[in-house]
């Protein structure tokens, strides 16, 4: 099966944060990093994103 893979733009939405609050979240280890796609193009594997989500307690998401 193939993995989908979600654009940043896309994830942003779907976690309902900010760039910058990914960003430090994933400096923390407390994201999942995204994965390169091509040169300078970056995507987030679905399956990590909605593991992350489903972690989190249900006042932060």
């Amino acid at each position: 099966m193939i993995e989908k893979l979600l654009l940043p733009k896309e994830v942003y939405q779907l976690v309902r944060l900010s760039e910058a609050t990914v960003w430090r979240m994933r400096r923390k280890k407390k994201f999942p990093d995204p994965i390169s796609i091509s040169d300078g193009r970056v995507a987030y594997r679905e399956s990590e994103v909605v593991a992350w989500i489903a972690r989190q307690p249900r006042s932060f998401v």
